[in-house]
């Protein structure tokens, strides 16, 4: 038996059982994954239980990628340039952090968008958290011109976002965006969780004060994936974007944590059978 989880707070929004049970039934593996919701003060313990518990690993969800780290042995190295892990392994030698929503984020962007993403796109990044970083370090590595808007300038992920991308990343509060701030825009990503049921009618930005913004051909990209389709996405493909679904993101970073678990590939077939299954999950 295989046994893996999510660990985060809230959990009861996420449907990744249904996920990696796809990726296990295509090579006939014995497996079980679970979700975990768990408090701050119980996160080290958790963590550093996982080996003695029989766990092959585990997903990191918010609101902990970047709390997580100081409790793994080993990270790798785009985990540490992002500053933030998502999956863990557990290996003989301890705990092994690494980051496959940037890998997730892109995929997920490029399918909708049926093009590589690269230097002639510009990016809008809503959030500072761990998503965010994922999203803004990917998205710098092909080449994109980056703004990140932020909400809390004195907040530890703002101040270490800034700190990090500061030469790479102009930053913009939220406060301070404007109609001309979106000219130019290829790409827009709301990273943060705003949108999330059950509070699925928020949007991480006031869209009265974007009413008449055109997006016509604009990739809306939404990590959100419960629902599919957030009320930001609804605004934005009204105004003419193209659609990438936090659902991809999920599909496609799973694929590379159940093969750090497992050493079993997941082809594309049971890739599009798992997108396509969730997309209509509800």
């Amino acid at each position: 038996m295989i046994t893996t989880a999510l660990i985060g707070s809230p959990v009861d929004h996420s449907i990744s059982p249904t996920l990696f049970k796809l990726y296990a039934d295509e090579h006939g593996l014995e497996y079980a994954h679970s979700k975990f919701d768990v408090k701050p003060e119980n996160l080290e313990t958790v963590v550093k239980s996982l080996c003695a518990y029989g766990f092959a690993g585990v997903n990191i969800t918010l609101p902990y990628k970047t709390d997580v780290m100081q409790y793994i042995d080993k990270i790798s190295p785009e985990a540490k340039a992002i500053g933030a892990v998502n999956t863990i392994k557990v290996t003989d030698k301890g705990l092994e952090g690494y980051n496959t929503d940037a890998f997730g984020a892109l995929k997920a962007i490029e399918k909708s968008a049926g093009r590589p993403i690269g230097s002639k796109d510009a990016v809008i990044v809503f959030g500072t958290g761990g998503a965010a970083r994922a999203v803004v370090w990917v998205l710098l590595k092909q080449g994109a011109a980056v703004t990140v808007v932020y909400r809390e300038p004195e907040s530890h992920r703002t101040q270490t976002l800034m700190s990090d991308f500061s030469n790479q990343v102009k930053f913009i509060t939220y406060d301070a965006l404007t109609l001309e701030d979106f000219l130019g825009c290829t790409i827009l990503c709301n990273a943060t969780s705003v949108g999330m049921r059950p509070n699925d009618r928020k949007s991480p930005i006031d869209l009265n004060r974007f009413d008449n913004l055109n997006l016509h051909d604009v990739i809306m990209f939404d990590v959100v994936f419960n629902p599919v389709t957030t009320a930001l996405q609804s605004w934005a493909k009204d105004r003419g974007a193209v659609l990438a679904h936090g659902i991809d993101m999920m599909v496609y970073q799973g694929v590379i944590a159940f093969e750090y678990w497992t050493s079993k590939k997941v082809s594309e077939e049971t890739v599009k059978k798992a997108s396509d299954f969730l997309m209509k999950y509800k």
